[in-house]
């Protein structure tokens, strides 16, 4: 297991505890950055969260709303 896969599953779990409900968490995805200028890692788990809820993913970060969702999430994981 890599630590991309471990990154993953952490998220997976955040995802249910916080009850995202109509995530396709088959579909969350930790890789490598493709720049690392922006860290080591890379996650579609602001796109998931857009989805679910209908929304412009631009307008929803403008709105806070990704910083709001991982704070819980965040919140919500067992270090």
């Amino acid at each position: 297991m890599t630590l991309a896969d471990t990154l993953r599953g952490i998220l997976v779990v955040a995802f249910e505890k916080v009850g995202i409900a109509g995530a396709d968490l088959d579909r969350v995805a930790v890789v490598a950055a493709s720049d690392i200028r922006h860290g080591d890692y890379q996650s579609n788990a602001a796109m998931m969260l857009a989805k679910v809820a209908k929304k412009n993913p631009r307008a929803l970060a403008a709105r806070g709303f990704f910083l709001a969702t991982f704070a819980k999430i965040i919140a919500a994981l067992d270090w």
